[in-house]
């Protein structure tokens, strides 16, 4: 069509401005494309899907950590859920030859890294894994040291503890999507916010406040607006968190604790009975610790071509199928053993269609050259 007029004969114009050509035929493919085509072209597309599961879930975190940083700092005189502050103040103790505050600061900051330390022992990937990772075993250990805040709120190490405690909790999950999910506090999530409001700005004034966009602008500010939509419910979630940890501590003291501990260890029971119960999974499994996230399309056709092949099998064997979306496409968490049994059978493959291939041109020189 772009060679040939309504007469069917040739169109010489083919040197035409390509702005104008792009234009025309990205227009003329619009035009043909049905509403359901735009839909599935946009699930095709989108790179940021979080379900309702994990929004609740890290909103509720965020406000629990909301509530031990404002109770912490009212109770124990110190912020614990980041370390910006508490290791800045490492330099500036000893600058001024305080080596006793210095020294203070220094164990906020380690007590945060062996929560994360624990965390990463616990949790083998970054990606989210519902259902399969131990989220359970750092819920209950969140908890713990909450309750042993509460105990020894008297005693100096009370603050080391509630550090340890956000460490283990902001580890648990890290990645989502491609996005980076905090939810004890909230420099990086402004920073995100930040970015895509700067990304939609310049993208509304490029495109004439949203008139000229096509499928793939309205994927685009779709994809943002979810991400943002995420991050924001994570800051009102730590906000709201530090006006009732605040009032909290006004009123029952240090016993404050006690109601993001019950919240965590509420939701670790929850998750460790539906891991165990409902997925069958063993109490403790290391199981979501020997998956590889790969790309779905990675594995299309892995055990088609021989219906008694181990490969079907080794790829049947996928333990969890995440929802998240990454810009190489749908993630799939394969058991390490199946997924590198198929990259063996498919090296095998490709070597002896390359060996084929070779013998082919061997006894037919003529007809492939």
């Amino acid at each position: 069509r772009d060679r040939t007029g309504s007469s069917g004969t040739p169109n010489t114009n083919v040197t035409r401005d390509r702005t104008g050509s792009s234009e025309s035929r990205k227009t003329d493919r619009s035009s043909r494309l049905s509403e359901k085509s735009i839909e599935e072209l946009k699930k095709a597309t989108r790179v940021f899907s979080v379900s309702w599961k994990i929004r609740v879930g890290g909103v509720v975190l965020a406000l629990c950590a909301g509530m031990v940083n404002a109770i912490a700092f009212k109770a124990l005189s110190r912020f614990v859920s980041h370390q910006t502050g508490n290791f800045s103040k490492i330099g500036l103790h000893v600058e001024a030859a305080k080596g006793h505050l210095a020294g203070d600061s220094a164990l906020l900051v380690f007590s945060f890294l062996v929560g994360s330390l624990v965390c990463g022992f616990l949790i083998g990937k970054n990606t989210i894994h519902f259902g399969l990772a131990l989220y359970d075993f750092c819920l209950l250990g969140v908890a713990s040291l909450l309750v042993a805040t509460t105990l020894l709120a008297d005693h100096t190490v009370a603050r080391y503890l509630a550090a340890g405690a956000c460490g283990l909790q902001n580890g648990m999950a890290t990645i989502w999507s491609g996005a980076i999910v905090r939810t004890t506090h909230v420099t990086g999530l402004l920073t995100d916010i930040g970015l895509i409001m700067g990304r939609l700005l310049s993208m509304l004034l490029r495109k004439r406040c949203g008139k000229a966009f096509d499928q793939f602008d309205e994927v685009e500010v779709a994809d943002d607006l979810s991400k943002a939509s995420v991050l924001s419910s994570l800051v009102l979630g730590f906000l709201v968190g530090v006006v009732i940890g605040a009032s909290l501590e006004q009123a029952i003291d240090e016993k404050a604790f006690l109601v993001p501990a019950s919240i965590t260890g509420l939701m670790g029971i929850s998750y460790s009975a539906y891991r165990v119960w409902h997925l069958h999974q063993r109490f403790f499994s290391t199981e979501e610790m020997e998956v590889v996230d790969v790309p779905e399309d990675a594995l299309t056709g892995a055990g088609h071509e021989n219906e008694n092949d181990d490969v079907e099998h080794g790829v049947d064997e996928v333990m969890l199928r995440t929802q998240a979306r990454q810009t190489a496409g749908v993630v799939t968490s394969v058991a390490r053993s199946a997924f590198l049994h198929y990259q063996a059978e498919l090296a095998i493959h490709q070597e002896e269609l390359e060996r084929t291939t070779a013998e082919s041109r061997e006894a037919h020189p003529a007809q492939a050259s």
